[in-house]
């Protein structure tokens, strides 16, 4: 009996086809955790996934496969033995999206979703709204917002990254108030693309896919356009003082689609207000900057009020770090 209970406790003998069901029965109980990455087209969601797991197979056409009508999923390090899982979005900010589907797929899974945005790209309207639905749906999952392609917004794209980071030491929250107005900032220029179509009783549509509800119409192409520049200016003048979002413009390619601009009194203070909430800074913070008060500082983001002097306007261009440029007019 001594010799079973000595072989039993310091030479066990283990059943490898026992073990490898019950890895299987653990494995099927505990969920996969799944890394779902958002972001729009480009902005190094693939570099991100062969970064963290160091596989070269992490490639569209590879290591990726569909799972759902919007999404390829990448299982590591390989579907029969997956301990993580990487979901990608696809043509965000080209097509409209609606995460639906996805969450439906994965909603028993952990998650972490990891939301992948250019530094120096702006137009992300397409990805705060699928972030937004999925978190209504789930409002437990954690967010994580990494932010690629930085050297875009040095002055010689060939530098090097700061070293050693700054961002490290102590204080540098701080720091960083004072030195983000002395950082260039690249604005979208104030022009949204309008769709023009051919009416069947004659005349021409016009719409603007990027705002809901913006359309108007014309007897030529020439009138159909002058009349789209007052419906953007209207459309735009109503959300921004009825303190509504405002979409950034999408880019949109075909010989259908036409430029449009506003008019300067809403061009200006759209402007200024999409140059405040880059800098994450609040009308307060603002007017404190410029020794006026937070009502003062709100008329120079309300159109039809904002007139600002140029003496003003240079100083809102140094506070948000803007270049003011005069040119005459030809």
């Amino acid at each position: 009996m001594w010799k079973k209970i000595y072989s039993t406790v310091f030479t066990p003998r283990l059943d490898d086809e026992e073990i490898n069901e019950r890895l299987e029965t653990i494995k099927k109980s505990m969920p996969t955790p799944v890394f779902w990455f958002l972001g729009k087209t480009q902005s190094g969601k693939t570099s991100i996934i062969k970064a963290l797991t160091g596989d070269a197979r992490a490639q569209i056409g590879n290591g990726m496969h569909s799972c759902t009508k919007s999404s390829l999923i990448y299982d590591f390090p390989d579907t029969r033995d997956c301990i993580m899982r990487f979901l990608d979005t696809r043509g965000l900010g080209e097509v409209d999206y609606q995460p639906d589907c996805d969450i439906e797929a994965f909603s028993e899974q952990a998650h972490v979703l990891i939301v992948v945005m250019k530094a120096m790209d702006h137009s992300q309207h397409a990805v705060m709204e699928a972030v937004r639905s999925i978190h209504k749906a789930k409002p437990d999952w954690p967010v994580i917002v990494v932010q690629t392609a930085l050297h875009e917004g040095y002055s010689d794209p060939a530098s090097e990254h700061l070293s050693p980071y700054p961002f490290e030491k102590e204080g540098w929250t701080e720091m960083n108030k004072r030195q983000a107005a002395t950082i260039p900032l690249e604005l979208p220029r104030v022009e949204y693309a309008a769709r023009v179509r051919n009416q069947d009783g004659g005349g021409y549509l016009v719409e603007f896919p990027d705002l809901p509800g913006c359309l108007t119409e014309g007897d030529t192409l020439e009138d159909a356009l002058g009349n789209a520049a007052e419906a953007l200016s209207g459309w735009l003048f109503v959300a921004i003082k009825g303190n509504q979002h405002v979409p950034d413009p999408t880019v949109r390619r075909g010989r259908n689609y036409h430029l449009v601009e506003p008019d300067l009194d809403v061009t200006l203070p759209l402007l200024i207000l999409w140059a405040r909430k880059s800098r994450g800074l609040t009308q307060v913070q603002m007017a404190r900057s410029l020794g006026v008060t937070q009502q003062a500082y709100r008329k120079f983001e309300i159109p039809g009020k904002s007139n600002p002097r140029l003496k003003t306007l240079s100083r809102l261009c140094d506070t948000l770090g803007l270049t003011l440029e005069l040119r005459p007019v030809a």
